[in-house]
């Protein structure tokens, strides 16, 4: 397979292999940086940092181990295990270090007991005992929470990077993240439908001898320069190259992103977040698009399966709306790391088009009310406050950010700014030819799901007492 794009792909990683070592700008703070790339006496801040990469911008997730170790007094490995559990969701979620601080938390508290356990406390043996891809790849998979997109990110990272001369470069796959798959879509390398694994296995038919030399030039072009709206296809080396080259003039999409400005300066008007706010939003956008009606009723279902499989059935509970309206349902509980959670699912509203879910996060006896609303609707909508929206083959479910408190709306713009600000968890979707900003509550699809729901329910919470 070859394709001129591919090809200086190629050539663009294959010089990055080939320039000298210099330490790395992981988080721009020149103090933790300086740990980061001590793989000699501090390598634990590399793997745990790498644990700590998911759904959030990697200069912050990459500060994490050195936040932790500052609280511990000191940053020798050893002063992380004397955390327990306990200890350590109270220092992510005092300093709120990571969008989901219970579950990372977890992750990184079992990341410290498998280093202590299985390497005898050095991270180093991680990396450096046995100088293979394949290796290192799995020893990175056997930690909690971390996937092929990690691993293989870590191992690219040690090779480009730190210049160690690990072997078997073919078993190092692309990491499919959401800048790279989307430059290799406008590149017409994959289809708009492809999955990650379609991905990786584009990746490994293109550059069979090391599948991962994509990676860094491809997340550089995507989310500095080919962004989800506004690609700067000008500046970009891949523009002549690229059937989707989004700076044409009579190219379709390129006046979509005329319409994207006009959407933008009224969606401004609408939430009065003000102009520069809605393009941060935008700027860190993930793509995102609402989902069709026709795939809403297949995905809420698929939502309800999970309640009634993965949750205890707790029996029928009414629940009231703030002005006064009541429904009833089958309530579930599940014990998760912030408390019980319960979920009540009501029967289709034919009515009004919806599907009803009431959230509470450890209820008070004697009170009705929910602590949040999953209301889905089958229709296309902006009335209703929650929505399903899709990045590829990821499915999240959003809130508007309408909050009521003691029977009074609050505006939507303070809630966007405030989960913008504590969570960094306000996101964009395109819908019906508009943008509209959503607070991202979960992702449909993962093990964690009702932990990112009982962690958004206490946000809210919290919010509320604010």
């Amino acid at each position: 397979m070859e394709n001129s794009a591919a090809l200086l792909l190629i050539q663009k990683g294959n010089n990055l292999l080939k320039t000298p070592y210099k330490p790395l700008e992981f988080t721009k703070d020149p103090e933790i940086d300086r740990y980061l790339n001590d793989l000699d006496i501090h390598p634990h801040f590399f793997v745990l940092a790498c644990l700590m990469d998911r759904q959030m911008k990697a200069e912050k997730a990459w500060k994490i181990p050195f936040y932790v170790s500052r609280e511990v007094g000191t940053l020798r490995f050893k002063g992380l295990t004397t955390l327990s559990l306990d200890e350590t969701l109270r220092i992510f979620t005092a300093k709120n270090l990571h969008r989901f601080n219970n579950i990372m938390a977890d992750v990184f508290y079992k990341g410290v007991q498998k280093i202590l356990k299985d390497y005898d406390g050095y991270a180093s043996r991680i990396l450096r005992d046995d100088l293979s891809a394949r290796t290192i790849m799995r020893r990175f998979l056997e930690f909690e929470g971390v996937g092929p997109k990690i691993a293989s990110m870590a191992v690219n990272i040690l090779i480009r990077e730190f210049k160690l001369p690990i072997q078997d470069r073919s078993y190092i796959d692309i990491s499919p993240d959401i800048h790279v798959k989307r430059v290799f879509k406008r590149l017409g390398l994959i289809n708009e439908t492809a999955t990650n694994n379609d991905l990786i296995s584009t990746a490994r038919a293109l550059y069979p001898d090391y599948p991962g030399v994509f990676d860094l030039p491809t997340w550089e072009v995507g989310r500095n320069l080919c962004k989800s709206s506004h690609p700067e296809c000008t500046k970009c080396y891949l523009s002549h190259h690229c059937p989707k080259n989004l700076s044409v003039g009579n190219n379709s999409e390129s006046a979509s992103i005329d319409k994207t400005k006009e959407h933008i300066h009224n969606e401004d008007k609408q939430t009065n977040t003000g102009t520069n706010t809605m393009k941060n939003y935008v700027d860190r956008s993930r793509g995102m698009t609402g989902i069709p009606e026709a795939e809403t009723e297949k995905l809420v279902e698929q939502f309800r399966r999970r309640i009634k499989a993965e949750m205890q059935f707790k029996g029928t509970t009414t629940h009231s709306f703030p002005g006064g309206a009541v429904e009833s349902g089958n309530s579930y509980e599940l014990k998760t790391k912030l408390g019980d959670l319960v979920i009540t699912v009501v029967p289709f509203n034919r009515v009004h088009h919806r599907y009803l879910h009431f959230i509470k996060l450890n209820p008070v006896r004697g009170n009705t009310a929910s602590d949040i609303e999953i209301n889905i609707p089958t229709i296309a909508t902006r009335r209703y406050n929650t929505l399903l929206a899709k990045n590829n083959d990821i499915t999240y479910i959003c809130s508007r950010g309408r909050c009521t408190i003691n029977k009074s709306s609050i505006k939507k713009s303070i809630v966007l700014e405030y989960f913008a600000s504590n969570y960094d968890t306000v996101d964009i979707v395109h819908e019906n030819g508009r943008l509209s900003p959503v607070i991202i509550i979960a992702d449909l699809d993962s093990q964690d799901l009702f932990e990112q729901i009982a962690s958004f329910t206490q946000q809210m919470k919290d919010f509320k007492n604010h």
